[in-house]
């Protein structure tokens, strides 16, 4: 058996492109041949230099352990919710961390003016359901008004640097780890912890609902697939169709999950 047989195939943008059959050195050529089978059963070839290689092995192994962690955890969707006001920009320039937007030169309001947790380059994400506590706190404190941006977890397999924290990161218990440690597949797992878990949520859930995955720089629009509101709006609902977006009112996703009493 080949060193690589059986992992999931996923390229670059994160895209699951098949099963990985069979890999070899050819010496002739100085170059490893990865032979994939496409999930309509096609049968496709990579080939790269010895260099090119030890790093495509490296990252297919972390790709395709994440891939499996998505898919049985049933992970479909991440969540940011962001003011209303910045729904043009976002749906052109992608949600864009504050230091990115500042050196790119893109207009958009902040909500979190101190940033406790320091990562002025992340953009913050929920997984299957947004962080409510945060959400309504702004609403009642600051009058925001917001939408939430349903995203494809695929960007977790497309950015690998992705940080996991298991609760809120602007927590002090974050403050002297190194942040590499938080982008391991281990830590993903952690989100979804049986300590303290309620259990009538479901399985997609994170165990805390302030539990967030920071991603770094920049969300790019490709990745943004829904469009969420609690109250019809006519003018986010054409720009949604100009755009072949989900339109959603959903009025669930902007309450309190099922376990908010337990937080």
């Amino acid at each position: 058996m080949s060193e690589l047989q059986g992992l999931n195939y996923i390229d670059g943008n994160g895209f699951y492109k098949g099963t990985i059959e069979n890999n070899f050195y050819n010496e002739k050529t100085d170059e490893y041949v990865i032979d994939y089978k496409s999930p309509k059963l096609y049968y496709n070839v990579l080939k790269m230099n010895p260099d090119e290689y030890k790093l495509f092995k490296h990252y297919a192994l972390v790709k395709s352990d994440r891939y499996n962690i998505i898919k049985s955890k049933n992970i479909t969707d991440l969540y940011h919710f962001s003011p209303i006001e910045n729904i043009d920009s976002i749906l052109k320039c992608g949600l864009c961390s504050r230091d990115f937007a500042k050196l790119v030169g893109v207009n958009v309001i902040f909500t979190d003016q101190n940033r406790y947790d320091g990562e002025l380059n992340k953009i913050s994400a929920s997984i299957s359901f947004p962080n409510y506590k945060m959400k309504y706190s702004l609403e009642l404190h600051e009058n925001f008004k917001f939408v939430i941006f349903g995203v494809n977890p695929r960007i977790l397999l497309a950015k690998l640097d992705t940080q996991f924290y298991h609760t809120n990161a602007a927590k002090a218990i974050f403050s002297n780890v190194d942040k590499k440690t938080l982008t391991s597949n281990e830590t993903f797992l952690s989100m979804f912890s049986q300590d303290n878990r309620d259990p009538d949520i479901p399985d997609n859930y994170t165990t805390d609902p302030q539990a967030e995955v920071l991603i770094d720089t920049c969300i790019p629009s490709s990745y943004i697939e829904k469009v969420i509101v609690d109250e019809d709006n006519i003018e986010i609902e054409d720009l949604c169709e100009q755009k072949k977006l989900v339109y959603k009112k959903d009025i669930n996703l902007n309450r309190g999950r099922q376990d908010w009493r337990r937080w």
